[in-house]
């Protein structure tokens, strides 16, 4: 009797230990998803601190350009002055001389300070056709499959949902905030704000610095752009193919060749990625050109 007495009171005693692991388990489990799914809409101070370097080096490397420009503009002038010495005085050729070089130097630093605050608005110094803020608009992203994978507890999905394709004409970028789609091919096509002629196009992707893995090889690689007259169009135009290239700069852009014709729709076509056989991340689209008068 007392024998079977101890054993129920085991069994007793094992069953609310069991149940109070699977609580623990559970309330553990929701508590990391939490921090991970907070996390992920937010910057941290070292995230910051590399965004801020990143943008300094950028900015630096356009005011590099901007005074190699300037230089050689100094070297051609004092070339041209040097030729003009034996035609005037010498003092009256040291007066021109001071003037002219000191001229220069100051519109050169107005038109980079304006190109510098330029860039800066939006990295490229170009407008966008294709930001949505502006009412540019994602029709369709055709049989592309959204990747969806999700961690789970016990059963219960935790952290946040994949991102839709209309990140990708959205002005904000950071870690994550991608738009994620299966494998590596797959297709969008943007409504652009206005019938124009497409120049040129801009893909943006995060830097490995900023990668919580260190890495980017979900980020595109071969790329092509399409003209479309309505979302069906059978006779698509292709407007230009291009390659991103992950170790380059964060924002690339590539020219598109004058066809004479204009589009207020493009597909953009994704081929691959660079490695990562899961997913293909697609960060920031713009779409450049000049409006149809």
């Amino acid at each position: 009797m007392d024998f079977n007495m101890n054993r129920q009171t085991c069994r007793c005693r094992f069953k609310i230990l069991y149940k109070s692991i699977l609580w623990i388990a559970l309330v553990s489990g929701i508590m990391y998803g939490s921090m991970v799914y907070i996390s992920s809409y937010f910057y941290t101070e070292h995230d910051m601190k590399l965004e801020i370097n990143l943008l300094m080096t950028e900015i630096n490397l356009l005011k590099n350009k901007h005074d190699s420009d300037l230089n050689s503009v100094r070297r051609e002038f004092e070339h041209k002055l040097t030729v003009l010495r034996p035609r005037v005085g010498e003092e009256l050729f040291d007066e021109l001389s001071v003037r002219s070089l000191s001229k220069v130097s100051d519109i050169a630093r107005k038109i980079a300070a304006e190109e510098i605050l330029l860039y800066d608005a939006d990295k490229t110094g170009k407008p966008d056709f294709a930001l949505q803020n502006s009412g540019g608009s994602i029709l369709s992203v055709r049989n592309t499959e959204h990747f969806l994978k999700r961690p789970n507890i016990l059963g219960i999905p935790i952290g946040p949902h994949s991102h839709s394709a209309e990140n990708i004409i959205q002005a904000g970028v950071l870690p994550g905030e991608c738009w994620a789609f299966e494998g590596s091919k797959g297709a969008v096509v943007i409504q652009l704000i206005a019938d124009i002629y497409v120049t040129g196009v801009s893909v943006e992707h995060i830097p490995p610095a900023l990668s919580p893995t260190g890495a980017t090889s979900s980020a595109p690689k071969d790329m092509s752009v399409w003209g479309l007259k309505c979302l069906d169009d059978e006779e698509e135009t292709l407007l230009g193919q291009f390659n991103y290239d992950n170790t380059g700069g964060r924002v690339q852009y590539f020219e598109i060749k004058d066809i004479g014709k204009s589009f207020s729709i493009v597909e953009f076509k994704i081929h691959s990625n660079h490695g990562d056989p899961r997913f293909t991340c697609v960060y920031r689209i713009r779409v450049h050109g000049k409006p149809k008068i």
